[in-house]
């Protein structure tokens, strides 16, 4: 720009999620984030995410560019004794000793979700490259499209052996097949029953996971 500050300018990529929420929720994420949390998060200065209303005929979001690089360039390198980094990496232990702690305990795992009353933010893409440092301090987070509101259970990492990739599963409710299964071909069935598999094994997982964890 003229006075010498640069910006990044963020097209979403078609098959990123609906169109005009995926920004929109995007832009409000971030605004939250850096503006109540108090984060590290690039400052937005124009956004649309309605398309056919903005001469550039695309949804956008122009930011702020981050001083620093990523932290994945310097990773192995760096000594973070006493560093913002450091504190990062106990912040996350914390943070999770202090959320067994203080959520209360459902009644039982059919209820969880009605229970929360405290359910975390959480960026569920912060990897090496998503953190920006100037030489052993954080100085930004990006990439905040994924971020969502969860409780704790849905938000853990699935186990390879599960390794699901389908359809999106509500909470912890048992899936169903087709509605008109009965009329599918043979072919069609055997899709149905292994997607079905698929999802039993990634519920169970879930329920297991809020039954045995019950403050997550």
């Amino acid at each position: 720009m003229d006075s010498g500050t640069q910006v990044v300018a963020k097209v979403p990529n078609p098959n990123a999620g609906l169109p005009h929420f995926t920004t929109a929720s995007q832009v409000a994420t971030m605004d939250f984030a850096r503006n109540v949390l108090g984060n590290p998060v690039p400052n937005i200065f124009a956004w649309s995410s309605k398309a056919a209303e903005n001469p550039v005929d695309a949804e956008y979001i122009i930011m702020e560019k981050l001083q620093g690089i990523e932290l994945e360039r310097v990773w192995l390198s760096m000594d973070i004794q006493g560093t913002t980094i450091e504190y990062f990496q106990a912040a996350v232990g914390y943070r999770e000793l202090a959320t067994v702690v203080q959520l209360p305990l459902p009644k039982s795992p059919n209820n969880a979700l009605r229970t929360r009353n405290r359910l975390p933010l959480w960026h569920s893409d912060l990897h090496v490259g998503n953190i920006f440092v100037s030489q052993t301090e954080i100085v930004g987070l990006i990439d905040w499209q994924s971020t969502e509101v969860a409780p704790l259970y849905l938000l853990a990492c699935q186990p390879y052996i599960i390794d699901y990739d389908g359809p999106p599963v509500v909470g912890i409710e048992r899936p169903r097949k087709p509605e008109d299964y009965q009329q599918l071909d043979t072919d069609a069935k055997e899709r149905a029953n292994a997607l079905y598999l698929e999802e039993s094994l990634f519920s169970l997982y879930n329920s297991l996971t809020c039954k045995q964890n019950p403050r997550l």
